[in-house]
């Protein structure tokens, strides 16, 4: 079914951002985030890539303890933590879509332990309590929302399962950032008509783009074509999704998993990282990482480059169908 532009029936004053604004003074005041967030501290890492260093210690002694998994398509136990179970006060807003037969369903919350200010979560069908796998309908929707913000400091960002993912619940981060993500500045060499493919940051990342109304069917159904690979072939990723310039950016990172709790690294690798913005979590790696220190890090988790092969060509013999 051919998709079209939908508008998230959430404004409340002016902007998207604004609305965002109002209702993350409201859930802080009501004592919804696990440490206050006055100002983000950040700075700019030396080198080539531009990375963005954000001080997170707060975030790293105060954030829920992550759920351990198995596999990226794992089932939802509703024993554990999930986001049906969160206090009232953490709801920022729930929504439908204007121009769709679709309830309010879907849902901003505050994110307790943000990386900065107005960090949010966005839950698709939040009652639902869907697994964190990835499917087109959040595809479309968080496209939808990031053409609808229209602000190229802002991302939505998405973790599977064995990517970094802390909670088996469907969900997206939402974050406005200092800059643009650094991984709008790598280079993008051209694999296929619709998608194009960079090896610059990380073995390897892959770019899928709508600038029209006609684009955006083809943009959905080939990221979830090329999602659904990852997944079958148990493939951990993370999906960034960013809008500059009228074009609707995709970034797909099929990378090795990572398995347990986070770990003692001065900072995870998830969808942020893999876009060059670094939450550090001690004062004294936040001062002092380097570009080099940065790439060591994330570069541990690239695919060999037989598996990157297999999974390409996959994809190139679904879409040649």
């Amino acid at each position: 079914m051919d998709k079209v532009w939908i508008r998230p029936s959430i404004v409340k004053c002016g902007t998207f951002r604004d609305s965002l604004s109002e209702s993350w003074a409201k859930s802080d005041s009501s004592g919804a985030l696990s440490f206050p967030v006055t100002h983000t501290e950040h700075r700019f890492i030396g080198g080539s890539f531009g990375f963005i260093a954000f001080s997170c210690v707060d975030r790293a002694q105060n954030r829920r303890k992550p759920s351990q998994f198995t596999t990226v398509k794992e089932a939802v136990h509703l024993d554990v933590f999930n986001f049906s179970k969160i206090e009232l006060s953490e709801y920022l807003f729930e929504f439908g879509w204007e121009g769709t037969q679709q309830p309010k369903s879907d849902a901003i919350i505050v994110n307790k332990s943000p990386i900065t200010k107005h960090h949010f979560l966005f839950c698709p069908d939040i009652q639902s309590i869907s697994p964190q796998v990835i499917n087109e309908s959040t595809i479309w929707k968080a496209v939808c929302l990031t053409n609808y913000v229209d602000d190229k400091t802002f991302c939505l960002g998405f973790n599977s399962l064995l990517g970094l993912a802390s909670i088996n619940h469907l969900h997206l981060h939402g974050l406005f950032l200092p800059g643009v993500p650094p991984i709008t500045r790598l280079h993008f060499q051209t694999l296929t008509k619709d998608v194009r493919f960079s090896d610059d940051l990380f073995r390897r990342q892959y770019l899928f783009r709508c600038q029209s109304t006609d684009e955006l069917t083809v943009l959905c159904t080939r990221t979830m074509s090329f999602s659904s690979i990852l997944l079958d072939s148990e493939v951990p990723h993370n999906i960034l999704f960013h809008k500059m310039d009228g074009v609707i950016s995709v970034y797909v990172t099929p990378r090795k998993p990572h398995f347990g709790g986070k770990d003692t690294a001065p900072f995870n690798v998830a969808v942020l990282e893999l876009s060059g913005i670094i939450p550090m979590k001690s004062e004294e790696s936040y001062h002092s990482i380097t570009e080099s220190e940065v790439l060591n890090e994330i570069c541990a988790y690239s695919l060999e480059q037989s598996s990157l092969h297999d999974l390409e060509s996959k994809f190139l013999q679904l879409n040649a169908q």
